[in-house]
């Protein structure tokens, strides 16, 4: 999928700030005439498509989980379908390391059958070579969420728990054989953004350097 590239994915609980700290590295990597391409795979790219229809025509249909699993295996596909590789840094806001998170053991009460399902599912994305993890205290975390204007299903309070321990599975005890050789970087996400985005810029150039 990524060629040369290296693929950095921003991971983390919703709220940790992920979505604003893709958009201020795209920021800085333009200004640094860093060559890079965008991977969202959960994000709408085709709406004309008759899914995306089915899946927007009424709120329901975004409370059942099988049909919101099968939306972003969907949008993984478009996504990587139009992702050019001829560049120097693909930066994806989550990856396959979130589809794991986000139904661990939900699905089918089982980590492996899990797994097995997404691999299946959501088989064209390349896991990251480094997966940025968003971490930040809960109550900021609430706070965050608070000031959206549309609370997802997957947002609540037992969710983002359940989330917050498949991350430290995942990225700890249990290894995902697809994930095998991505590194894991814990990132205070608590932090004013500006500094938060410099910090993780810095890695980005060391990465860039160690891997030329």
């Amino acid at each position: 999928m990524k060629g040369s590239a290296i693929y950095i994915a921003i991971e983390g609980l919703d709220g940790t700030g992920k979505s604003t700290l893709f958009n201020n590295l795209c920021d800085k990597l333009d200004a640094a005439n860093i060559s890079y391409s965008t991977l969202c795979p959960t994000r709408m790219t085709r709406p004309r498509s008759l899914i995306e229809r089915m899946y927007n025509f009424n709120n329901w249909h975004k409370r059942i989980l099988w049909f919101r699993r099968l939306i972003y295996a969907y949008r993984s596909y478009c996504a990587v379908k139009s992702l050019n590789t001829d560049v120097d840094i693909i930066l994806g806001d989550r990856s396959i390391a979130g589809t794991y998170a986000k139904s661990w053991k939900v699905l089918f009460g089982s980590r492996r059958l899990t797994v097995a399902f997404f691999n299946l599912a959501e088989p064209f994305i390349a896991a990251p070579d480094y997966i940025l993890l968003l971490q930040a205290p809960m109550q900021v975390i609430h706070t965050r969420l608070q000031g959206r204007a549309y609370i997802d299903a997957d947002e609540s309070e037992a969710s983002l728990l359940k989330m917050k321990d498949a991350y430290a599975e995942i990225s700890g005890s249990y290894t995902i054989h697809r994930l095998r050789n991505s590194q894991w970087i814990p990132v205070d996400a608590d932090k004013e953004q500006d500094v938060l985005t410099d910090e993780v810029l810095a890695m980005i150039h060391k990465w860039r350097n160690t891997d030329s």
